[in-house]
């Protein structure tokens, strides 16, 4: 205890300049890695200042303070300033030809509401949320068997609820016998090819 007391009074300064020298260089290294300066909408619990740093993590705009960086909050895309999320947007990393592959096979309708008529997304039968929940990988998520073609107002009515059991087995039972047609339509068609070789 006596050393401690012994101390001098500039010591303590000193640290927290070696601090502060250590946020600063820390601030302008997120400034660099693609953050931006941001005025936080309340004042920082710790340092009683505005000043902070927006930083993109995990899909999240977090808000840091610059002084001492303490998470303050989540920012919402309407804060600041991005386009909101919509169904179309969050889609946007499903190729174009597995959505068309999706549209073809539900033949240009939505699976839950039957339309045909409004512009359609494709949505997962059992949501991310859920899938991840269960222990499903990304890519077992973005199979088709997972997906279906959906109108925005059913997609969105979802959120992130997966279909009902009840409703996911219609759906299932659909494809199925949609699948079975399209095999049958097939096996009637090279049998027509067979016989017109043979009568030739």
């Amino acid at each position: 205890m006596a050393e401690q007391e012994s101390l001098p009074f500039d010591e303590p300064e000193a640290f927290r300049q070696q601090e502060g020298r250590w946020w600063f260089d820390h601030y302008r290294s997120i400034l660099a890695a693609g953050g931006k300066r941001y005025a936080a909408r309340s004042d920082c619990p710790n340092c009683n200042t505005r000043e902070a740093a927006l930083i993109p993590r995990g899909g999240q705009n977090t808000v840091r303070c610059a002084n001492c960086g303490s998470l303050l909050y989540n920012a919402p895309k309407t804060e600041t300033g991005e386009a909101r999320r919509t169904v179309a947007t969050v889609r946007q990393g499903l190729k174009p030809s597995q959505q068309a592959r999706i549209f073809d096979r539900d033949h240009a309708r939505c699976v839950l509401c039957g339309r045909g008529d409004v512009p359609l997304t494709v949505g997962h039968l059992p949501s991310v949320a859920d899938g991840f929940a269960l222990g499903a990988s990304e890519r077992e998520l973005a199979d088709d068997c997972n997906l279906a073609a959906m109108c925005e107002a059913c997609n969105s009515g979802l959120g992130s609820s997966s279909v009902m059991p009840a409703t996911y087995f219609r759906i299932m039972l659909m494809l199925v016998r949609a699948a079975r047609a399209e095999c049958a339509d097939a096996s009637v068609a090279d049998e027509r090819t067979h016989l017109r070789i043979e009568l030739n």
